[in-house]
């Protein structure tokens, strides 16, 4: 049902969320977040103002949005000044569902957690939306056998991490120790736009994995950076049994990889990626180079790696010289941003996290901006959204215009609506009951320019 609607807010929620759902807000409603989460029911969404929170939060069997303020702004800030603290006393955050519950968590720092799996965020049994947090400085030393997962670990899961900063995580173990980024055990799903650096896994026996690590699993890896992550031993540096820097795959895994940059990583055995166990590697840039279509070996040139800025050089935006990342990756997947903070070439998609198709919560060009007339906009809500999502939008004049639906790989599965609007707000509502869950994109055009919003679909 396609209908144009101009709605209040109540009229609105009372369409397309649950009548049972609601907002909890923290710390005005409780003074702690694991009390929100314990005092809220399906379809909630449990919202963190700024803060540190020392928790270590765990969510069990329930369908719940987990979000800072950046969820409903699009604010960075909210990201950085929102921070989930685990004070070492296990896994910062813990998911465990029994039927596949949908759960998201949005616009975190996730900090200081220590647990043999999941350091910062452990997932099991769950339908996931990870997006938009920084996952950082979880640390674990084991002297048993086996650790994983320094800063995240997925297990019988399926969903989206996307859009993470996943960094300066360390684990360490007497015998295995894997997946120093990310671990994953039966996990369908994407791993797209992430930035994992720096991340390490050590042992006196067998380090892999030291960003990704792959079990039974399966997921699309896209638009990538995994930058300088280390697979060490803790007394024999030069020893053949660390495998896999940047990603490390067995047990019937086959991901496909595409729009990735994997530079600088290392171990004994694959500095980049080991074994070869892929459905397919292309349009990525692999230090060595990669046998494959569209891959590329070389220096990446990223702005300020050092300061983990992986946008990439480009002379347009004022740097020295173009990244051979620029425009080079699947001809397939078209760019829907196109200026210094994403999408930097014009005709198909860059390799690397700023590239491909980007949620882009839409932002206003001039801060001086006062009316909600005089801009183009798109957004969506509830978002995740179950079903059924309105999607308001804002013409600053009379116009032609299409709103389209596109999917993460920027296939166009519906155009929900084509007209001629008058200046102003608007909304529509997309029924989404036959398309699977999963990250979509509501794209508005109008006059020549477009606007993007990210929506999530979780049934």
């Amino acid at each position: 049902m396609n209908c144009q609607i101009q709605l209040s807010i109540v009229a609105v929620l009372s369409v397309c969320v649950p009548a049972a759902a609601t907002i909890i807000n923290i710390p005005d409603d409780y003074t702690t977040i694991q009390a929100g989460i314990n005092a809220s029911y399906d379809y909630d969404t449990v919202l963190v103002q700024p803060g540190i929170y020392f928790e270590n939060l765990d969510i069990q069997n329930i369908n719940i949005t987990l979000a800072s303020l950046f969820a409903i702004t699009g604010d960075e800030y909210y990201i950085w000044s929102t921070i989930v603290d685990g004070d070492y006393a296990g896994s910062v955050i813990t998911i465990e569902c029994d039927s596949q519950e949908k759960v998201a968590v949005i616009g975190f720092t996730v900090q200081n957690g220590s647990a043999m799996s999941g350091s910062g965020m452990y997932c099991s049994g769950s339908i996931l939306m990870i997006a938009y947090n920084d996952i950082r400085y979880n640390y674990y030393y084991s002297d048993p056998l086996f650790c994983d997962g320094g800063g995240i670990s997925c297990l019988n899961s399926s969903g989206v991490i996307k859009n993470n900063k996943i960094r300066l995580n360390i684990i360490f173990a007497g015998g295995w120790a894997i997946g120093g980024g990310i671990y994953c055990n039966n996990y369908s799903g994407a791993i797209a736009n992430n930035i994992i650096c720096v991340n390490e896994v050590k042992s006196a026996f067998i380090a892999a994995g030291g960003g990704i690590y792959c079990r039974n699993s399966s997921p699309l890896i896209i638009n990538n950076v995994i930058y300088e992550n280390r697979a060490r031993l803790l007394f024999n540096p030069f020893s053949d049994t660390t495998y896999g820097g940047a990603i490390y795959c067995e047990g019937g895994s086959l991901p496909t990889m595409v729009n990735c940059i994997l530079f600088d990583n290392y171990a004994r055995l694959g500095p980049e990626i080991w074994p070869s166990t892929f459905s397919s590697i292309t349009y990525s840039l692999v230090t060595g180079g990669w046998s494959g279509e569209g891959n590329i070996g070389g220096d990446p040139s990223f702005r300020e790696p050092y300061d983990h800025n992986f946008h990439l050089m480009a002379i347009e935006c004022g740097n020295y010289l173009d990244s051979p990342c620029i425009d080079a990756g699947d001809p397939d997947i078209v760019e829907t941003l196109l200026d210094c903070s994403w999408g930097l070439g014009t005709g198909r998609s860059d390799m690397g996290a700023y590239g491909g198709i980007d949620s882009a919560i839409v932002n206003i060009e001039d801060e001086n901006l006062l009316t909600p007339s005089s801009y183009m906009s798109i957004s969506s809500f509830p978002n995740p959204f179950n079903g059924k999502a309105i999607i308001s939008y804002n013409l600053p004049t009379k116009a032609e215009f299409t709103i389209s639906i596109y999917n993460l790989l920027g296939q166009r599965v519906a155009t929900i609506l084509k007209n001629a609007g008058e200046a102003g707000e608007h909304s529509i509502c997309w029924e989404a009951t036959d398309y699977p869950s999963g990250v979509y994109f509501a794209r508005l055009e109008a006059g020549g320019s477009s606007k993007t919003a990210k929506m999530v679909l979780l049934k």
